[in-house]
């Protein structure tokens, strides 16, 4: 259950899936998180939570501004359709959609376009983030204060996702070449519609595998919810206050390991026993849990199909006319936890796009210590030798 059911808690704040109104977005959208599930199972063998609209949504904004191969490859692994007016337009309007249902719980989605205060960006580039995805436009100096910039695109994710998202884009990942930044930053607050009795809460085992097991918190209710079984899985429904928005656990038969439920699950089969979920009483126990999670995306996603928007072959003139820009990485941050009360979730996504290298062209940035030397050139002599590690220290 361990990461599988945290994964499906947070890909279900996109709604209930049975109940809600659907688009060609959505269905876009969810099938990118089962993907990119998959991908990240592959190489991580420990708990998993990510947000996939989170990610949807700052890459559908890059997605505005390319063209050519680099535009094909973002719409394959996002499986976003014609890059147009009218995708913009029902991409944005997903989140506006999900705060509507959200008059019981507390939810917010920021969308920030960061841009290099002189750098020439195409007005129907910024137009469509702007309309269709609400975003704000934010003018900064990367060139002469990188730093800075970052520090403030990192104390703006944090305040607008309650502090739980503080270092989304970590040292070193934004320089004098970034020109532009696309962030979002999501927040999921509720309480259960049900409460959890505190006569069932306590210590109990979980089993890391059948031999291993270790004590953890776990949280008790016998009541009424909509339950699902088959040979292969339980899945339980618990939901939000308001009832719009809902946790779904699923649970893998002892039979059947994680990993096999991992590779066999698709959007099909969770439309298939949402369907199928019925209410019914059933006593159920689940962990407390809290956890934090941080992804560097450009591997991950350069494997599931798209690795020319990450090299000096992307196009992304739609933002520009220059058509010197690639994306050089994209960060992603989440948190959850999951108690008696409810459920607090939080995830941060940002796309960072900077200057290509241009055929021989060199750069040399010493924003980091560096060693210096002061010499005679024809007998080599050396006069001085330093070392810089703190610059503003420089002057005694």
């Amino acid at each position: 259950m361990r990461a599988l059911s945290i994964l499906i808690s947070f890909l279900l704040l996109l709604g209930n899936l049975g109940k809600a109104q659907k688009s060609g977005s959505t269905d876009s959208n969810n099938q990118f998180a089962f993907d990119f599930f998959k991908q990240l199972s592959v190489n991580e063998k420990g708990n998993i939570f990510f947000s996939p609209i989170s990610i949807s949504s700052a890459m559908a904004m890059t997605y505005a501004g390319a063209k050519g191969e680099t535009q094909s490859q973002i719409s394959k692994v996002f499986h976003f359709s014609s890059n147009n007016k009218k995708f913009h337009s029902q991409q944005g309007r997903i989140p506006k959609q999900l705060i509507s249902k959200a008059d019981s719980i507390q939810l917010s989605i920021v969308n920030t376009l960061w841009a290099e205060r002189s750098y020439p960006i195409k007005k129907s580039f910024s137009k469509t983030l702007r309309k269709s995805y609400s975003a704000t436009v934010m003018h900064v100096d990367f060139i002469n204060r990188f730093e800075e910039s970052r520090l403030l695109i990192n104390d703006n994710i944090s305040k607008s996702t309650y502090e739980k998202i503080n270092n989304l884009l970590p040292t070193g990942s934004v320089n004098s070449l970034t020109r532009l930044v696309l962030t979002n930053a999501v927040y999921f607050k509720a309480d259960w519609a049900t409460k959890f009795q505190k006569e069932r809460m306590g210590d109990a085992n979980f089993y890391l595998t059948p031999q291993s097991p270790i004590r953890c918190k776990m949280m008790g209710i016998k009541s009424k919810f909509d339950y699902y079984e088959d040979e292969n899985i339980q899945a339980l429904e618990l939901a939000y206050s308001g009832n719009n928005f809902s946790m779904l656990i699923i649970l893998p038969r002892p039979n059947l390991s994680l990993d096999a439920l991992v590779k066999g699950i698709t959007q099909d089969s969770l439309k298939s026993m949402i369907k199928g979920l019925e209410m019914q009483e059933i006593t159920i126990s689940i962990p407390k849990y809290k956890l934090s999670t941080g992804y560097q995306l450009k591997q991950v996603l350069s494997g599931m199909g798209m690795p020319q928007p990450f090299s000096d072959n992307a196009n992304f003139s739609r933002m520009t006319t220059r058509n010197d820009l690639k994306i050089s990485d994209v960060f992603h941050n989440a948190f959850i936890e999951v108690n008696e009360q409810g459920t607090e979730a939080a995830a941060a996504t940002a796309v960072v796009i900077a200057m290509k290298s241009t055929g021989n062209e060199k750069f040399f940035i010493a924003n980091r210590p560096f060693i210096f030397i002061i010499r005679e050139k024809t007998s080599g002599s050396i006069l001085f030798m330093g070392r810089m590690v703190d610059p503003t220290k420089s002057e005694q």
